[in-house]
């Protein structure tokens, strides 16, 4: 079935070995001569690889580029334009502001929902500690004696290899998301921090794995409690 005409072009077969950001550059020398450029979006990723989208202020501009730079050689491979089948954000934010902030909410609900299946993913494969025991609140046990209970340091990490998400263990059955936030929120990159309910264990997520790092090598072994210390590793990939 035929596209219809958009302001919004679709770039395929761009050069891979390309950086995204020069990708960027590249393009808009290219598509800006037939006029004003709102965005243009292109990433290395494994399903987008060697794709961008380029948005123009309307059809017309679109459509002239499209005809001019249809089998073009950018960067050593001649690329093929068509219309986008869907409505940019840039466009859509324009021209329809109540259905660009729905598609965002629905966008971060997906999210969400992708997050909260890769936790339950590493958790499954085992690398997580078992779920937080409930505390006893029988009168004849609380009236015992309790011995003191000497402090044991986290055990050392795991090896797995750098990740954005750090993985968070050995945590009070008591701790809460506010408190986790206020150890990692001071260090650059830091997005979020998502507690697994059940089990005493978090994801604390960056930017990138350099910054991820960083956190890690701060707060490993950080005291929570009484006795009790932060266990820190990269989350399972």
């Amino acid at each position: 079935m035929e596209i219809a005409p958009k302001q919004t072009l679709y770039i395929r077969n761009l050069n891979e070995k390309v950086h995204p950001n020069r990708m960027k550059e590249v393009l808009y020398t290219a598509f800006s001569r037939f006029g004003p450029v709102l965005d243009i979006i292109c990433v290395r990723s494994d399903k987008l690889r060697g794709q961008a989208w380029i948005v123009y202020e309307d059809v017309s501009t679109a459509s002239a580029a499209k005809a001019k730079l249809q089998g073009y050689s950018l960067c050593d491979k001649a690329i093929t334009v068509e219309f986008a089948k869907n409505t940019s954000d840039a466009v859509l934010k324009i021209k329809n502001p109540k259905e660009y902030r729905e598609r965002l909410r629905e966008r971060r609900e997906e999210m969400k929902k992708r997050k909260q299946m890769e936790d339950k993913r590493i958790l499954e494969e085992g690398s997580a500690a078992p779920p937080a025991k409930k505390a006893r609140t029988d009168e004849s046990q609380s009236n015992k004696k309790q011995k003191p209970r000497a402090p044991t340091k986290a055990p050392p990490v795991s090896n797995e290899p750098p990740n954005k998400i750090l993985f968070a263990q050995n945590l009070p059955a008591d701790i809460t998301l506010e408190k986790l936030e206020e150890l990692f929120k001071n260090y650059n990159g830091y997005k979020e921090a998502r507690l697994v309910p059940g089990h005493n264990v978090a994801f604390i997520e960056f930017e990138d794995e350099m910054l991820s790092s960083h956190a890690k090598a701060g707060l490993h072994n950080h005291p929570l409690a009484d006795g009790v210390f932060l266990n820190l590793s990269f989350a399972k990939q």
